[in-house]
């Protein structure tokens, strides 16, 4: 399912480098997985945190589309929101929940009840499959994408997040007054080229 968001990011060439400030010229959005959440809320961090630090939104158990919406500036792209929803609903954005920072330019999506008994019941196994993601060959084009988490019969989706570093707000995702997901946000809809908001 992220096959299509690689092959939108292998267009990009970087060159010439888009003008400080220039506004997205398209935004679109691509399925990059399903994943299941067993316990009762999803959790969003930096990709290399453990879940104690993610900001958590309480959801329904089910399977969560998890999607990404990428803008592109012409010769670069950048992933604006990671999105994870109930499948059949088109949700609205509701109230914002949290905060997270992010030091390695990627952040996390998952089921934070499951992800924390992992943790809590073998630390060597949860720090040999941290390892291993963290350590995993750089691949540009991997803007997107799956990690299993076997030991937990679960897995985490992680994205780059919009210019890198930073602080990225959690919002509710909603439909007809229910909860049934939630968001990340890294870019603003018309947020120009490495354009930070204040």
């Amino acid at each position: 399912m992220a096959e299509e968001l690689r092959n939108y990011v292998s267009q990009f060439t970087y060159s010439p480098q888009p003008e400080d400030g220039a506004p997205p010229l398209e935004r679109r959005q691509f399925k990059v997985a399903d994943l299941p959440i067993r316990g009762a809320c999803l959790g969003f961090c930096d990709a290399w945190a453990t879940p104690n630090d993610a900001v958590t939104v309480d959801v329904p158990a089910g399977t969560y589309e998890v999607h990404v919406e990428a803008f592109s500036y012409g010769t670069d792209g950048r992933i604006a929101r990671l999105m994870a929803y109930l499948p059949g609903v088109t949700p609205i954005r509701g109230k914002a929940v949290g905060e997270f920072g992010v030091d390695v330019a990627t952040a996390a999506v998952f089921d934070v009840e499951v992800l924390e008994r992992f943790m809590d019941s073998d630390e060597a196994a949860w720090e040999g499959w941290i390892d291993e993601y963290t350590m995993r060959e750089y691949d540009e084009l991997d803007r997107a994408g799956l990690y299993p988490c076997p030991g937990a019969d679960t897995a985490m989706v992680y994205c780059s997040t919009g210019f890198g570093d930073g602080s990225y707000q959690v919002f509710e995702l909603v439909r007809d007054g229910l909860v049934v997901g939630a968001e990340a946000v890294f870019l603003t809809p018309d947020q120009g080229y490495f354009e930070y908001d204040d």
